[in-house]
């Protein structure tokens, strides 16, 4: 019978990371003051929010790569909007990819209920019958 290993207990404070403890987001060498790095955070957040329990380090984990997914998203839509072409497979790709983290993350799409239209009743239709010179020769009634 294999042995199973010792279950691994987090390291100290001292020994972790500053984006494993929370100080930062990006690793060394990344301003984060930029206008994608804070549009990031902001998504970030918003998501970490939207969750209906504490979150744990895989949802940050997953939180963190749909953050990144919705902001490269908007860059290419953007890139889209000003007429440049864009890999509609690779984009296709990254929204699948991105609705599959959010449905892990539990995160759910509401909708409002649209009314149904009134129905309008039996539809009647006049059809003119025009010779050449556009005077009516013949109507029909249907419905």
């Amino acid at each position: 019978m294999p042995k199973t290993s010792p279950a691994l207990a987090p390291p100290p404070t001292s020994a972790r990371s500053r984006v494993g403890t929370g100080r930062t987001l990006f690793l060394k060498g990344v301003d984060g003051r930029g206008l994608v790095a804070r549009r990031y955070r902001e998504v970030l957040a918003s998501l970490l929010q939207g969750l209906s329990r504490s979150p744990r380090e895989a949802d940050v984990q997953l939180a963190r790569r749909a953050a990144f997914l919705i902001v490269w998203s908007e860059g290419v839509e953007a890139q889209q909007a000003s007429g440049r072409p864009v890999d509609i497979a690779e984009f296709t790709t990254a929204a699948n990819t991105l609705r599959r983290l959010l449905s892990a993350l539990g995160v759910t799409i509401e909708c409002d209920a649209v009314p149904e239209a009134a129905d309008p009743g039996p539809q009647k239709f006049v059809i003119e019958y025009v010779d050449a010179g556009g005077r009516v020769v013949e109507t029909e009634h249907i419905g």
